[in-house]
């Protein structure tokens, strides 16, 4: 018996089979989407290789949205007013830097800098002191040594191998950046206890505490008197704090409170007092020249006794934190 297709199934078929063609003509005959390349990750500066300033460049290229496929830096050249102000926007938001167009000084850098981070929360003045002093350094009591000293304080301020400022100087891009690099670590608090005034303060406020160091002669009999009253009976251990955050640090004066706090060794609780500090730089070191008791308290419990900034604890049962 002769089979015929069913009604419709052959074109049917037909239909598909043209259906199937022309999706894979449609597939040619659209544009091909060509893959994404990769984000450059790299800087192509050429003219950065060897430079003294090649690693805070590079170190600060992204802070300041350097271009990844420009391939020349110029570090030598003029740093122009609106470059600056791009680079100083990006890293200290509420700065109000320099308006002028051409040219900037190294001075102009520094006093921006300066008002920069004075409207910037949370950063830490170090308080670094250069040794030596710069050659150059303008006469005190002037402007121009409070804004260079200022620089060198907070650590942006860097001089030359021979010991100048040239403050009065035109400023190279490599400058700028090399003095931008040294802002972000201001903001870690660690910075306290590195090298420093600051540091040599807090030292000072200790070695005068339990070793009688750092006093000046003249006021060391009273200062005698004043610490061995918080001794009297023993102690178990005893500890300095020092308020650094609020501590007036000048070219070779300070100001700063510091904390003695003992603990009884019967445990009949802790003397601690405040002590309000005068500081001179002198023979390359501070030494306290006066001080004031501001207050004292007896048989207290540690969670009465306040803290600041860096705490040592010295006993044979507590390490130092």
């Amino acid at each position: 018996m002769k089979r015929y297709p069913k009604p419709g199934t052959f074109f049917q078929r037909l239909s598909l089979a043209f259906l199937a063609l022309a999706i894979l003509s449609s597939a040619w005959a659209l544009p091909r989407v060509q893959a994404e390349e990769p984000e450059q990750t790299w800087y192509s500066f050429e003219d950065i290789h060897g430079h003294w300033a090649m690693d805070p460049i590079l170190q600060m290229a992204d802070r300041l949205g350097l271009s990844k496929t420009d391939t020349s830096f110029r570090p030598d050249d003029p740093l122009e007013g609106p470059v600056w102000r791009e680079w100083v926007g990006r890293l200290l938001p509420r700065a109000t830097p320099s308006a002028k167009e051409g040219p900037l000084t190294r001075e102009t850098l520094v006093a921006d800098l300066r008002q920069a981070l004075s409207v910037t929360p949370d950063v830490y003045n170090p308080h670094f002191r250069p040794d030596p002093m710069p050659l150059d350094l303008p006469p005190r009591g002037t402007p121009e040594f409070q804004i260079a000293w200022d620089g060198l304080s907070w650590g942006y301020l860097v001089g030359y191998p021979d010991h100048t400022l040239r403050l009065d100087h035109i400023a190279t891009r490599a400058e700028a950046v090399q003095m931008l690099s040294r802002i972000p670590r201001l903001f870690d608090r660690a910075i306290l206890l590195d090298t420093s005034d600051a540091q040599a303060i807090f030292q000072a406020a200790s070695d005068a505490f339990h070793l009688f160091k750092a006093v000046d002669e003249a006021i060391l009999p009273r200062w005698e008197d004043a610490v061995n009253g918080l001794f009297q009976g023993g102690f178990r251990r005893f500890w300095i704090d020092t308020d650094l955050l609020h501590a007036d640090i000048g070219f070779d004066t300070a100001q700063m409170k510091a904390l003695y706090a003992v603990e009884k060794a019967d445990g009949s609780g802790i003397t601690w007092a405040v002590f309000d500090l005068s500081f001179r730089f002198r023979e390359n070191q501070w030494w306290i020249e006066d001080f004031t008791v501001v207050e004292t308290h007896e048989n207290a419990s540690e969670s009465q006794v306040p803290r600041w900034d860096s705490t040592w604890i010295i006993g044979t049962e507590v390490d130092n934190p």
